[in-house]
């Protein structure tokens, strides 16, 4: 099984060796955005960020190119790169005569084996996404392995000419998007990957998703047997514990929006294996959430008696609402010494 993936700082070793391939066999880089300008002076970082900043109209402008987007071929069965598709649109007037909507590549030791017309069945489906009717697309004449996936997809050669950029003479093939897509459904979607990423990929997502479902479970079942236990007692300690529950919801979020924040940037740093990132946002995490739990637990223990009358005023027998503000506090009480815990 087969997809595309946005090149990404997770596979930057990766990626430079899918490319080093390329140099090693001697064999000409299509299809990869711009990717092995490392090997013009670019680190790989400033690459990538070229490559992606692509998809971007007015900076494809400035670097004299057209907008276009570049994936990755993953073979799933080894999380492998084999191949590389570059989808452009608003192409330049050089390029609707030579060069065309899509190039693509697959790595010199995987050739043979019907990767590309894989590869470039994905782009037609990249290119129907951007709402591209037709596309062009050329190969040498002499590159006859190319020349056949062109021809396997189902394409129309309009005309065969020198292209002037190398001298080199070229076949030059439309393809209608929708009906090659609908024409060999059944022949390629069977190879094609249905579902985001692979199975270890599913397997990292469940990792980190499972846990965070299980705390928030168990803090939110926590409240439910509370209400539950205290309706046994009666409506007046219901209600005090249904206001002190409301408040430290209001404290949950506080702390789960601060700790989200900050895991924006440890997500951030751990796809660029900044590993001192990761670690500086984790201690910023800690000492924030930390903060967070002594001002809450401080506000609640000197201000609690406000906060839960605030939901006291109004209408109502003082008797009923002196006793639900007491139920209330001495709820509170016992919930403060969970804050800490909670918040690391």
């Amino acid at each position: 099984m087969f997809y595309l993936e946005k090149p990404s700082l997770n596979r930057k070793d990766e990626i430079i060796e899918y490319l080093d391939e390329f140099i090693k066999y001697n064999s000409n880089i299509n299809g990869a955005g711009g990717l092995d300008k490392i090997y013009e002076g670019y680190t790989f970082e400033e690459a990538l960020n070229r490559c992606n900043n692509m998809e971007d109209e007015d900076y494809a402008k400035k670097c004299n190119k057209a907008t276009g987007k570049t994936f990755l071929l993953i073979r799933s069965e080894d999380n492998k790169i084999v191949g590389t598709i570059n989808v452009r649109w608003n192409l330049t007037e050089a390029m609707k005569k030579f060069g065309g909507n899509i190039g693509y590549s697959i790595r010199p030791t995987e050739r043979r084996k019907g990767y590309n017309k894989i590869n470039l069945y994905l782009g037609l489906l990249e290119a129907q996404k951007l709402h591209l009717n037709e596309v062009m697309l050329d190969c040498h004449v002499n590159n006859l392995g190319s020349d056949k996936t062109l021809k396997a997809l189902g394409g129309k050669l309009e005309r065969t000419e020198i292209d002037p950029s190398n001298n080199i003479l070229t076949n030059v093939y439309t393809f209608n998007v929708d009906d090659i897509i609908t024409k060999y459904k059944d022949t390629y979607m069977k190879f094609i990957q249905k579902y985001i990423g692979d199975k270890a990929f599913y397997r990292r997502v469940l990792g980190i998703a499972v846990p965070i479902i299980v705390q928030n479970g168990i803090t939110n079942f926590v409240s439910l047997l509370d209400n539950i236990m205290v309706g046994q007692v009666g409506t007046i300690p219901m209600s005090g514990v249904s206001i002190v529950n409301g408040l430290i919801f209001v404290f949950n979020l506080c702390v789960f929006g601060a700790s989200s924040g900050a895991g924006i940037f440890t997500a951030q740093f751990h796809g660029s294996n900044d590993d001192e990132g990761v670690r500086y946002t984790f201690r910023f995490k800690l000492m924030i959430c930390l903060l967070l739990a002594l001002l809450g637990g401080t506000v609640f223990a000197l201000k609690g008696s406000a906060l839960i009358g605030l939901y006291l005023t109004g209408e109502g027998e003082a008797a009923t609402a002196a006793g639900a503000l007491e139920y209330g506090m001495k709820y509170l009480a016992i919930m403060l010494w969970g804050f800490l815990p909670f918040a690391v």
